[in-house]
């Protein structure tokens, strides 16, 4: 009896100890956690941890934005001064037998004012106006400065552009004096004009040969001295080679034979490169079947607008002087695009751009003087 009362007694304190023991052994890990391990108060804040996922989320966001869309970031240019002007359109009907009685009204350069443009691109072909024996320029030279009076007193910048002569060879010694001649002889005549007018120098000259275009630089180099015993401070557009192609901008395109780039002299702070952008041409020109602007048009395209972030010489601003599509058949929405994308690049780069046309019937802004304005050419442009 002793005994079984001695077995009861030693259970019952040892019962105690034993659930103890093994409440310790199943318990909450955390109640022997060594004391170095952090608590709660040091463990990465709730809101942290959102800022991590939130800065995740553009990285993804951006892998699913289609490439068409996106807008590329330009790189900064070291041109400290910019162009006083922006927003441009040619006007094409200069025929010397028979202009367009447009290019000469007020009404014309009111109404491209109106629509938000700044300046006009009065594409004149100035050798159609010379007389080469008696070396003088013509009497219906007349129809050209009415041209420019009435832009100017529309509040229009004027860039008078050498037209019509794209197979000019500079290393012919006639075809060289007559170019000379030629901007002399202008240069004299508008000596009092506004500085507003400015000349770009040749349209489009189709040489792509080094020699050629040495020679092209240095016969705009000698007109550029010639205009300056008139007009100190005459805005002059250079012309590049090759039909003013963008990628003689770029040293590392035109690889070791830099030759080929624009050579303007290096004291001259108002000389302007002035080039065309019309590729890719499959979609500029629409020959046969229709071309969309996708992201291979686009991506080709944006090449070619880049090369004039790679042009820096001599703190030298460029102008893409020429530009535009063939809208009668391609979609009138991609035409917006193709627009649009131009525009927007050349104005993030402080770049002034020039429309092709103002009138004309495959890639003009309007179809006749009486007709209307197309509105998505008007929109591409980013203009009423």
């Amino acid at each position: 009896m002793k005994q079984s009362l001695f077995r009861i007694l030693c259970l019952a304190i040892a019962l105690p100890l034993l659930l103890t023991a093994c409440g310790t052994a199943t318990g909450d890990a955390s109640s022997v956690l060594p004391s170095s391990t952090p608590t709660a108060s040091s463990k990465t804040p709730i809101s942290s941890a959102v800022e991590v996922s939130s800065e995740a989320a553009p990285a993804s966001s951006e892998v699913s934005v289609p490439a068409s869309s996106a807008t590329p970031t330009p790189s900064p240019k070291t041109v400290t001064y910019k162009l006083p002007f922006q927003k441009g359109i040619s006007v094409t009907g200069f025929r010397y037998d028979a202009p367009e009685d447009y290019v000469t009204k007020a009404a014309t350069y009111s109404d491209i004012k109106g629509k938000g443009f700044d300046h006009v691109r009065l594409a004149v072909p100035l050798r159609d106006y010379y007389d080469s024996g008696a070396k003088t320029l013509k009497a219906k030279m007349s129809t050209v400065d009415t041209a420019i009076q009435a832009a100017l007193d529309a509040g229009l910048y004027v860039l008078l552009d050498f037209y019509g002569w794209e197979a000019i060879n500079p290393s012919n010694a006639t075809e060289k004096e007559t170019f000379v001649s030629i901007w002399s002889l202008v240069a004299e005549r508008y000596k009092n004009q506004s500085d507003k007018l400015a000349y770009d120098l040749i349209h489009h000259p189709q040489i792509n040969s080094s020699s050629a275009i040495i020679q092209l630089n240095q016969a705009q180099n000698e007109i550029i001295t010639l205009v300056r015993k008139y007009n100190p401070n005459r805005l002059i557009l250079y012309a590049v080679g090759d039909s003013g192609q963008t990628w003689l901008l770029n040293e590392r395109s035109v690889g070791s034979d830099t030759k080929k780039m624009p050579d303007p002299p290096q004291d001259d702070k108002n000389v302007a490169v002035a080039a065309h952008c019309y590729n890719p041409t499959r979609f500029t020109y629409q020959k046969g079947t229709q071309v969309r602007f996708d992201d291979s048009i686009r991506s080709t395209l944006m090449w070619d607008l880049r090369n004039v972030e790679d042009y820096d010489y001599l703190n030298c601003p460029v102008a893409i002087t020429s530009f535009g599509a063939v809208h009668t058949v391609a979609e009138p929405a991609d035409i917006t695009e193709y627009l649009q994308t131009v525009c927007t690049y050349c104005e993030s780069m402080g770049v002034p751009w020039t429309y092709c046309e103002y009138i004309g019937e495959e890639m003009g802004a309007r179809a006749s003087a009486t007709g209307e304005w197309y509105d998505y050419v008007l929109k591409g442009l980013g203009l009423n």
